[in-house]
């Protein structure tokens, strides 16, 4: 099966696009659920460079799927906006 045919939730469609989406970012991108700006200014070493820990991204910055569908994105989001909003499911 290719990644464009996998429908499950977090298939491997899901892990390419959460790819995609964290490649195409802009460090300005606010949460879509909570409206604040993705990334804590504690992370900013100049303006616009960021250095984050190892793994703070895949822990802190999710894809978050559009109410009622498994394929489709709100975009990315914080972890915990995104978890709130399913009702504890990430």
């Amino acid at each position: 099966m290719s990644w464009a045919d996998d429908q499950t939730r977090y298939g491997r469609r899901h892990r390419w696009q959460r790819k995609q989406a964290l490649r195409n970012m802009s460090y300005g991108q606010r949460c879509p659920r909570c409206r604040e700006l993705l990334f804590p200014d504690e992370y900013e070493i100049e303006p616009g460079v960021y250095e984050f820990p190892r793994g703070w991204i895949a822990k802190n910055i999710h894809l978050d799927h559009r109410e009622g569908s498994d394929t489709a994105y709100l975009g990315l989001s914080h972890a915990s906006c995104n978890v709130r909003h399913r009702g504890g499911a990430a």
